[in-house]
């Protein structure tokens, strides 16, 4: 968990943020290195926020889910971990923010129809006894 921590301590908001559309910057895009970067540390983070939770240190947890949105802010997984991080602790009514800010991320970024996956809906409605999704 240590060297996930420093890893994700070294990163500083997307990569090649505002640089794309310079010529120099071409051969990123044609490389997809972009894409490459971003799934690496998301991914990262995501490992990360399981091993923190697992080993019962949400707080750990929280800020590597925190890290992995600023760069994929629709990376799903993530915001399971986030409701299993807060739904362990004495406030479970935050989950519904956390669900709100799910459905705003995939209605904005991918479709304005786009729902949570059936696996992020379950883990909410085992936290919080309601059936509304996104509003």
């Amino acid at each position: 968990m240590r060297l996930h921590r420093e890893a994700l301590e070294l990163v500083h908001g997307r990569p090649f943020a505002g640089s794309l559309d310079s010529r120099f910057f071409e051969w990123v895009s044609a490389e997809q290195l972009e894409h490459t970067i971003i799934a690496t540390v998301v991914d990262t983070a995501e490992e990360l926020a399981s091993l923190a939770l697992e080993a019962g240190d949400v707080e750990l947890a929280l800020w590597a889910v925190k890290r992995g949105l600023e760069i994929d802010p629709v990376r799903e997984e993530l915001y399971r971990i986030w409701m299993h991080a807060l739904g362990a602790g004495p406030d479970p009514v935050l989950l519904t923010g956390v669900l709100d800010r799910l459905c705003t991320a995939l209605q904005d970024h991918i479709d304005p129809t786009q729902e949570p996956s059936p696996e992020s809906q379950a883990v909410y409605r085992a936290y919080v006894a309601s059936d509304d999704l996104c509003r």
